[in-house]
């Protein structure tokens, strides 16, 4: 089991399956994923939950590995860390976060980089 999986936002609705559906009102959620490890389309991948979530979900073939892991939040915050979203990260490795409040230079830094990634992504 995942991180997005233990992630519950506020206002979604479990499925008989185990998804969520919706994020709650005002919410949009963004993902740029490598396609190789995060392949989709059977139902039960990450990034088919993700999707089914209504997450804005694109996968970037140009990188073999996608190591790039940052969240910016409302335009002011950054979390920036070597944590992958998965039960390994989460259980078993050594891992690093850094969280960055109230700084929306610094978030608007990140914000483009997500955003020429997410333009690059062709999927």
């Amino acid at each position: 089991m995942s991180q997005w999986r233990q992630l519950q936002p506020k206002g979604a609705a479990k499925r008989p399956d185990g998804h969520l559906t919706g994020c709650g009102p005002g919410l949009t959620v963004s993902v740029v994923l490598d396609q190789r490890s995060n392949p989709h389309g059977e139902g039960n991948s990450e990034r088919d939950f993700m999707i089914s979530c209504g997450f804005d979900v694109k996968g970037d073939a140009r990188y073999p590995i996608m190591q790039d892991k940052f969240i910016v939040v409302d335009g002011a915050h950054v979390e920036t860390k070597s944590f992958n979203y998965t039960f390994a990260a989460a259980e078993n490795n050594t891992e690093n976060a850094l969280v960055i409040w109230n700084n929306a230079d610094m978030a608007s830094r990140y914000a483009l980089e997500f955003e020429r990634l997410f333009a690059e992504a062709d999927d």
